[in-house]
């Protein structure tokens, strides 16, 4: 059962009760840090993401100010190797960690939803 806050994303026909479920049974890796690794935190924890493994306690701290129940993996040092995330036409360089730390968070949430199998 999904909680109130996420029955937008429920309603959605790519996630619904089932997707919404596989997101909140996975564990997300948020290796990067500063604005990027921010904002990914806090969309991951705004999505219903269970636990956030994170090294960098700014990150951890940005993801419980938007979800109190996200569980944190503190400690956590993995290097994901995302590859390059798109440069949008952004030439701010703040607006352009910004975009990139959406995208990153984004593309985990998605594979998240898609996954046909849970996997605690």
């Amino acid at each position: 059962m999904s909680k109130p806050r996420h029955t937008r994303q429920v309603r959605l026909a790519e996630i619904g009760d089932d997707g919404q479920e596989r997101i909140g049974a996975t564990t997300a890796y948020v290796d990067d840090e500063g604005i990027a690794g921010t904002i990914e935190a806090r969309y991951l924890a705004g999505a219903g993401v269970g636990k956030i493994a994170t090294a960098n306690a700014g990150i951890a701290e940005a993801a419980r100010a938007v979800d109190a129940s996200v569980q944190i993996i503190e400690g956590a040092r993995v290097r994901l190797g995302h590859g390059e995330a798109p440069a949008f036409g952004v030439k701010d360089p703040v607006a352009l960690e910004v975009a990139r730390g959406a995208w990153r968070a984004l593309a985990h949430i998605r594979r998240a939803a898609l996954r046909r199998d849970i996997q605690g």
